[in-house]
């Protein structure tokens, strides 16, 4: 599982070099953002993949707090990969892949405990609260990155950072 946490760790750092919110923006700089893209879809495919083991390895789901958590920035990662494709979202990643950085890092290092017996509804309950959740924070990051952007543009305050904010 920390292999994979790793890997994941490690995608989601190289997504957000690709989308490199930091550098001068190139002629290029599409194909290096949709690459972005790409690689944090990846990552969050990986950070997924350790829970599977997880719960394969431990015998049913695990839902405490740090694996909930993580579980949330895996479906930021995820859901905000999806919008990026095919939209000029894809600086949500600039946000977001960090924020699944630090969860898929904390899971890794104290993500296993037992199972907890629950019925299936209450542990669908649970998953779907967690994806609604994940769906959630990610319309409230983009929700305070259009109002950051907003009041820029009212004070005419344009700087580099906000230049590289989604429309």
């Amino acid at each position: 599982m920390l292999v994979l946490s790793l890997a994941a760790l490690i995608c989601y750092a190289a997504a957000i070099l690709l989308l490199g919110g930091w550098r001068p923006a190139r002629a290029d700089s599409e194909g290096m953002r949709r690459m972005g893209v790409v690689i944090g879809l990846l990552g969050a495919t990986l950070h997924l993949g350790a829970h599977v083991w997880t719960w394969h390895r431990i015998g049913g789901p695990d839902i405490h707090v740090i694996a909930a958590l993580s579980l949330v920035g895996a479906g930021m990662a995820l859901i905000s990969s999806a919008v990026a494709w095919g939209r000029h979202f894809q600086l949500l990643g600039m946000v977001v892949y960090p924020i699944a950085a630090i969860s898929v890092l904390a899971y890794g290092l104290f993500g296993i405990h037992a199972p907890e017996n629950m019925s299936w509804p209450v542990q669908l309950h649970a998953g779907l609260a967690l994806l609604a959740y994940a769906m959630l924070a990610v319309a409230a990051l983009l929700a305070l990155l259009l109002w950051r952007q907003e009041q820029a543009l009212r004070h005419h305050e344009l700087r580099t950072l906000m230049h590289r904010f989604p429309p």
